[in-house]
């Protein structure tokens, strides 16, 4: 025997079989298909919920057995999904594990799929491994493990194995609170909806409209699901027996940005389902929007200055001021109606100050009133907000501290008519009401303070919330 040829061969054959067995080390796992497309990339943005079969319904919630459970995610609104495959688990709402799909067995480790937003339609039960089966010497289940928290489960989305990085949704399957034969626990329907409330009257009326995508959490009773609101139907959430607490999201901002949006109804809401209704049975949330500086509203310099149109539209209408605004005070409490021309009400404008505020507040409603009598009215939406008037007795301001423009003038005009409120000098207990007239009278001339007139453009939806 050639001792010397065995002597070479021998590491070479060592070294080809473990290369040959390399393959085995560790658990085999399936590739994800590739019709979806790759793992999604973070940072996960949009939503998911439970569903029924078909996922027509959305948050649905509670459902009679885990056969029953679907999910999906995606259309709400801005809410979308980013493209791309997604790992998936099922836990208690503490986070125990009782299902997943890393390493499971009968396909891909990511079977939830988006694509252009829209997520597939599964059924749980069928994307997961059980938890109680994983381990050394156990043969994998597919499905997930009952909870131990009233029935209650967590739905997660990933696109890292970890989770670290998750969107969830809480759901329930219908199980006795306490011991078997305690008969059934029936669940309510609790409708959820948004509006834009331009008016800010906390009321659903007028040009009001509906807002799809606005974000909402419920919470109580070892429950906990978070939802968004469609402007076509309002969203539903299934409730069993207890009391919950219904709140809807604060907009996340970005630094910088000048969108900002007011709440003219409460926040939060508590509800009561018992024996299969919920009361109330609807819960309406309403906000408005400012996006300063935003309008197309004139100051008191324009009116002032040698722009040839500005001085050409206050000399016709200088018949009509004194109809308009009965009362401007110069700086010594001199009614100046009727003007006689557009350089005298130049002459006024640029000569007002706050050391008499009837005068300053003078020049700012005839700055308003200007404003008003274009064709079409250089005011925007017609609605003001104007946190300044809150806790007087001001006529036509809102719940949500929002005036008209109509009702805003209405009331200046009011207070300057006042007998001895044509000087209002320091220490003057009339000075603080006119000031804040004055406040808001001017933060509108400088479109400042104007209400979006719908939830578009700079008063988009947001995208993001907190709770």
């Amino acid at each position: 025997m050639n001792t010397n040829r065995w002597r070479y061969l021998a590491p070479l054959i060592v070294v080809a079989l473990a290369w040959a067995c390399a393959d085995s080390v560790g658990p085999i796992r399936q590739a994800a298909p590739s019709a979806a497309g790759t793992l999604a990339i973070g940072p996960l943005t949009g939503a998911v919920w439970t569903s029924t079969a078909g996922c027509a319904a959305i948050d649905h919630n509670i459902y009679n057995t885990a056969q029953d459970v679907f999910v999906n995610g995606g259309p709400q609104g801005n809410a979308a999904l980013k493209d791309g495959d997604y790992y998936v688990q099922v836990t208690t709402p503490n986070g125990d594990l009782l299902g997943t799909s890393v390493g499971r067995t009968g396909g891909a480790d990511t079977p939830f799929h988006v694509l252009n937003g829209q997520a597939n339609c599964s059924e749980l039960w069928l994307i997961v491994d059980k938890a109680s089966t994983i381990g050394a010497g156990l043969t994998r289940e597919t499905g997930y493990d009952p909870s131990n928290q009233t029935g209650e489960y967590k739905f997660w989305i990933s696109n890292s194995p970890d989770f670290l990085d998750q969107k969830t949704d809480n759901f329930r399957l219908r199980q006795n609170p306490c011991i078997d034969g305690c008969g059934p626990n029936p669940s309510g329907l609790l409708a959820v909806q948004k509006f834009y409330d331009v008016n800010g009257d906390g009321l659903f009326n007028g040009s009001d409209t509906y807002l799809t995508g606005w974000e909402f959490q419920v919470t109580g009773s070892g429950f906990l699901t978070t939802g968004f609101t469609n402007a076509a139907v309002p969203t539903t959430v299934d409730l069993l027996t207890g009391n919950y607490v219904v709140e809807e999201g604060t907009p996340t901002i970005p630094l910088g940005a000048q969108q900002i949006w007011f709440h003219s109804t409460v926040t939060s809401v508590p509800v009561t389902s018992a024996n299969g209704e919920v009361a109330p049975p609807t819960v309406t949330f309403g906000n408005f929007c400012i996006a300063p500086p935003t309008g197309n509203a004139l100051t008191l310099g324009a009116y002032s200055g040698g722009n040839k149109t500005y001085q050409a539209f206050v000399t016709s209408k200088l018949g009509a001021i004194a109809g308009g605004v009965p009362n401007i005070f110069n700086s010594a409490g001199t009614n100046m109606n009727p003007f006689a021309s557009a350089s005298a009400v130049s002459s006024f404008l640029l000569g007002s100050n706050a050391t008499n505020m009837a005068n300053m507040l003078s020049a700012q409603l005839l700055t308003m009133w200007f404003n008003t009598q274009w064709s079409p009215p250089k005011t925007n939406s017609g609605y003001l907000y104007a946190p300044q008037l809150h806790g007087y007795a001001v006529p036509g301001l809102s719940s949500g501290d929002v005036i008209s423009v109509t009702d805003l003038i209405a009331a200046a005009n009011a207070e300057l008519a006042l007998p001895g409120h044509n000087i209002t000098l320091s220490g003057s207990p009339y000075r603080a009401y006119q000031e804040a007239l004055k406040t808001v009278l001017d933060r509108g001339n400088n479109n400042l303070n104007w209400v979006s007139a719908t939830a578009t453009g700079g008063c988009a939806v947001p995208t993001s919330f907190t709770f």
